[in-house]
């Protein structure tokens, strides 16, 4: 059972698609794994615009690996191709770390019931992959 990420009433998104279309099958696991990951992804994300990108995986390689989000954007604009034709794949599955480590990041600040921002979660997970 694939779960949607609901922005508003009228609108959600798919897991994966556009860019990264199932090339971080780990990231889109976790998210079917519990609404609790959801959850925690959606109060972290709740200043964030998603309405521009196609999938939660596309949102989360942009807002996290924000080096990958100009590609995106250009495979949108119909100029570039999606993230397995442009990255191998021990650099996609680098990519895919970092965002299983931000989840897990706004996972346990969610558990905690802790405020955690956007910023706040990307320095934690940037310490902790220079470490």
């Amino acid at each position: 059972m694939e779960m949607t990420l609901c922005l508003s009433q009228s609108q959600s998104l798919e897991i994966s698609g556009g860019s990264t279309d199932s090339c971080l099958p780990l990231v889109d696991a976790w998210l079917n794994e519990s609404s609790d990951h959801w959850n925690a992804l959606a109060f972290v994300a709740r200043r964030k615009d998603m309405n521009r990108y196609r999938s939660v995986c596309d949102f989360l390689l942009a807002e996290i690996v924000t080096e990958e989000r100009a590609a995106c954007l250009r495979f949108y604009d119909g100029r570039g191709a999606p993230l397995r034709e442009i990255r191998n794949a021990r650099t996609i599955a680098v990519y895919e770390a970092r965002i299983l480590v931000f989840l897990e990041v706004c996972h346990a600040a969610h558990c905690q019931e802790r405020a955690l921002s956007w910023p706040k979660a990307r320095q934690i997970v940037a310490e902790l992959v220079a470490a």
